[in-house]
């Protein structure tokens, strides 16, 4: 990380993995709206009881708020990786959608501040310290995702994507990779949308990451 940020060297970035891009674009989409769905779907249950004679009359209606909001936000969220798959796949890179990237990057900041809230503890928890860790160098990523498609601050948000996406990458191959173990202990500890999603994000971050060029020396 250190090394990409403190890089004094001419910086490239050109598109040479379209297709790639586009296909796990398309699967982190898909994976994110599940993830809302799902824990929207989960909220609802909690509070509607087909033997209760008035609905929420266990767990507060008013509970289920912050999961609309994150299910309407994974929607979104979900729109914008579609929208670069669209962009890759017709390898139109010239369209700028930056201002759309920062849905994501919300959607990833308010998932790891929910984790912190329902696991106060989450450092003793390994599997959950990592798919953390995975939120937070993507969101780190994705500001500098959002100036490279502007052209806005450029060389920064080379070295942002360079630094944080190969971490990105590393962290969540780990934490896929932990998870299979635990399949076949039966003792799978996150939702298989959040691990399909993670494994996506990886990929795509991997993939973005090695379009961007930092081995040329800086010309006098």
């Amino acid at each position: 990380i250190f090394y990409s940020l403190k890089l004094t060297k001419n910086i490239e970035y050109y598109i040479n993995n379209t297709k790639p891009l586009s296909i796990f674009s398309l699967l982190s989409g898909l994976s994110i709206i599940a993830i809302g769905a799902s824990e929207f779907w989960q909220k609802f249950l909690e509070i509607y009881h087909p033997g209760e004679l008035v609905f929420g009359a266990t767990t507060p209606i008013s509970s289920i708020i912050p999961n609309v909001v994150m299910f309407i936000l994974s929607i979104l969220s979900g729109v914008c990786f579609f929208r670069l798959a669209v962009m890759y796949f017709k390898e139109d890179d010239q369209v700028n959608i930056s201002y759309i990237l920062v849905l994501p990057l919300v959607w990833s900041l308010l998932e790891c501040t929910t984790l912190f809230l329902k696991y106060p503890q989450i450092v003793e928890i390994p599997d959950k310290v990592l798919y953390l860790l995975c939120l937070l160098f993507y969101t780190i990523f994705m500001t500098g995702h959002m100036r490279v498609v502007s052209g806005v601050g450029f060389e920064k948000g080379i070295k942002l994507v360079n630094s944080f996406g190969f971490t990105c990458s590393l962290c969540g191959i780990i934490f896929v990779a932990s998870q299979l173990v635990d399949v076949f202990k039966n003792q799978l500890q996150f939702p298989l949308f959040n691990i399909m999603f993670i494994f996506s994000l990886s990929i795509y971050t991997l993939l973005f990451s090695c379009n961007c060029d930092v081995s040329a020396e800086k010309q006098s």
